[in-house]
């Protein structure tokens, strides 16, 4: 059988309380939806947590709450899932890219401040495959400049820098609920925030306008961005397992670094203070050349492998939009020499052998 990039670990006690909801009738927004948020916010240092529809939502509201609209640019990575610069557009704003770091897959913080001018109103930081962006020299350049940050916490749940977990650091963080994502739902997002204002605002967004309080009025043009108790009740038992989740990510990750000694395959660098969630584990390949052999070599063995971002500037919209894919090269180099192999917490131990194998047969 093919081993798959990932497999959702959806257990009986999860079906279970997926069956309590059906039962209750409850299907939307009630006691499941409320829980989860409570559960989420005691997990990330006792934020508000509001609970959306996917990752992509969670964007749209949060940039939304920080008053992001037409004439203004956010700055962001020029390699992440598109969504990421989607919400800014959504939003009638500019992304304006950002070209990734030489050895990681995250922002380079260096070439941030020029990128920045009367019109920027935020940046937004991706934590790409759950490794942490740099967070001291964005944040550091932030305050100075008067600016918001935003975490893009989609794939980063569970991973923690100096004993705090991401998604705390920024003025709002967005996490999915995606399968290929530590715990899912099949669908679903959540957003942080320290600030009472914007999680009212957020609230009121994500439930069409309406307000919370006092009579039943629509105080705003708001959204159905709405998650179901259905995919509540399936997170809840998930994060409640997320340290056992992380702790079996990591066991295979280990195991990738240590055993996988192919010259051809660049393995990712760590850092001390660092707790990976290895939502993805991603090795480069010299050449793009390699990059497509691999591919097949590894789907001819039986192993799914794939590009795991995408390079956005060089996505057609962008293009038509003015973006120059060359203005980026190490995105580029980065999206035409990378691939993902399978890392998921359902591995058996003859599947991580059969990945390092493959790797090093390459």
């Amino acid at each position: 059988m093919k081993i798959p990039l990932d497999r959702p670990n959806i257990t009986a006690l999860d079906l279970k309380e997926l069956h309590k909801v059906i039962d209750s009738g409850q299907l939307v927004q009630g006691k499941y939806v409320e829980l989860l948020e409570s559960k989420f916010s005691e997990a990330h240092e006792n934020r508000f947590s509001v609970a959306v529809s996917n990752g992509t939502t969670a964007l749209h509201l949060a940039l939304l709450s920080l008053g992001v609209g037409p004439g203004d640019e956010v700055i962001v990575t020029a390699y992440s899932f598109v969504a990421s610069a989607n919400a800014i557009v959504h939003c009638g704003a500019k992304p304006i890219f950002c070209d990734i770091g030489t050895f990681d897959f995250n922002m380079n913080s260096v070439l941030i401040e020029p990128l920045i001018t009367q019109r920027t109103k935020a940046i937004l930081i991706v934590h790409e495959f759950g490794f942490p962006a740099h967070l001291e020299l964005i944040l550091e350049i932030a305050k100075r400049r008067n600016l918001f940050v935003v975490e893009d916490a989609a794939c980063s749940l569970g991973t923690q820098v100096n004993n705090r977990r991401l998604g705390v650091f920024g003025d709002l963080a967005c996490f999915s609920f995606h399968p290929r994502k530590l715990i899912t739902s099949g669908e679903g997002g959540m957003v942080l925030t320290s600030r009472q204002d914007l999680d009212s605002f957020l609230r009121i967004s994500r439930n069409h306008g309406l307000a919370l309080e006092g009579v039943r009025r629509y105080s705003k043009a708001g959204y159905n961005y709405r998650m179901t108790d259905i995919s509540a009740s399936l997170l809840l038992p998930q994060l409640a397992r997320l340290e056992k989740i992380v702790e079996a990510r990591n066991y295979i990750a280990q195991q990738y670094l240590d055993k996988i000694v192919n010259p051809k395959l660049s393995l990712p660098r760590t850092y001390g203070g660092v707790l990976y969630n290895w939502q993805t584990f991603p090795v480069r390949l010299r050449n793009e050349l390699d990059l497509e052999l691999f591919l097949i070599h590894m789907s001819n063995l039986g192993i799914t492998s794939s590009k795991p971002a995408q390079f956005i500037p060089m996505e057609p919209h962008y293009i038509d939009n003015g973006s120059n894919p060359d203005d980026f090269p190490n995105a580029k180099s980065t999206y035409f020499r990378t691939a993902a192999i399978p890392l998921f917490e359902l591995m058996s131990a003859e599947d991580v052998v059969a990945v390092i194998e493959a790797c090093n047969a390459f």
